[in-house]
């Protein structure tokens, strides 16, 4: 029997769109940014630390990165949205995976 293949992998393999976004680097604002238009569209995914051809090197201090995330999402989006903040692995490399679940109330 094969494994399932991972989530990240189904993302990367079916590009960015309007529901799949990359960004390589961690820049607050940016990521703040992509989650408001998903916020206002349908939702969506996205990851950090790949930007749509590689993986790029994350922070080290991961964790407090996804922390100090959660908090501004909630301090400077409002309504407050419902999303999703969690670190992955894939193929040995470390990225964020963000869901954006689509706002009944638009930013």
């Amino acid at each position: 029997m094969t494994p399932a293949p991972s989530f990240i992998a189904e993302l990367i393999r079916q590009k960015e769109d309007r529901q799949i976004e990359f960004l390589g680097d961690y820049q607050s604002s940016e990521i703040l940014e992509v989650i408001c238009s998903f916020l206002n569209a349908d939702g969506g995914w996205v990851i950090i630390g790949y930007d749509g051809r590689q993986f790029c090197d994350l922070p080290v201090n991961l964790p407090e990165k996804v922390s100090e995330l959660k908090a501004l999402i909630n301090e400077q989006i409002f309504p407050q949205p419902l999303v999703d903040v969690r670190t992955e692995t894939y193929r040995n490399n470390q990225c964020i995976l963000i869901n954006v679940i689509k706002g009944a109330r638009q930013p």
